[in-house]
């Protein structure tokens, strides 16, 4: 089975040497990696921390990583970027996102009002995931961003949206388009947690190549 690390909204994630899991809020950073040959040593911490409170872009991070921990992705869930680390938690590359969503995205930015009302920044990633140690993914609410890394370049080859199967009667009906919670890749499928859906969904993982 393909060995992956992945981010929901607020959760850490593990490698063969370190829990990653993210600091508390007013740290000075926000990945505190806790070693696991000496249990829950805080190691040294990584990606300072925006302090940038209205709107309040530090509230959701993730972090994603490969098993062997050579490849780490982080990133401000409201912020159109990925962070990638090496395993000496160095950072090593930022991807910038564009495109009309991320356009859409940004008028958050500029949000004013109570928090308490109801007002606040919405995230733009929704999950980050480690697919094999070459490939990254990365979702927004009905997309999927795929990132092939080769030779420490990384390439944007592909960008999905996952469709619930309709009945071939009625092909007329366009597909609903299913929001993407988590994934895993297992032998050339994609299997997917969907938003407010009750099974497992499983897709054809052509869109990536051998």
């Amino acid at each position: 089975m393909e060995r992956i690390s992945t981010i929901l909204l607020r959760e850490g994630t593990v490698t063969r040497t370190y829990l990653y899991g993210l600091c508390s809020r007013r740290h000075a950073y926000r990945v505190c990696p806790r070693d696991q040959e000496k249990p829950g040593q805080v190691v040294a911490q990584f990606v300072k921390s925006l302090g940038i409170s209205s709107p309040p872009l530090d509230i959701s991070f993730g972090v994603a990583a490969s098993l062997e921990g050579d490849l780490i992705v982080a990133a401000f869930m409201g912020l159109p970027y990925l962070f990638i680390f090496n395993e000496r938690h160095e950072h090593v590359h930022t991807l910038r996102f564009y495109g009309s969503r991320i356009s859409r995205h940004a008028e958050n930015y500029k949000l004013e009002g109570d928090p308490s009302l109801g007002v606040g920044l919405q995230y733009l990633w929704t999950s980050i995931y480690v697919l094999k140690p070459d490939f990254i993914a990365v979702t927004t609410e009905y997309q999927t961003y795929f990132i092939r890394v080769l030779d420490g370049k990384y390439e944007h080859i592909a960008t999905a949206q996952f469709s619930l199967s309709i009945n071939e009667s009625k092909g007329d009906i366009e597909p609903e388009i299913t929001a993407t919670q988590n994934m895993i890749l297992h032998e050339g499928y994609f299997y997917l947690n969907a938003w407010m859906q009750p099974h497992i969904l499983r897709y054809r993982a052509d869109i990536l190549p051998d």
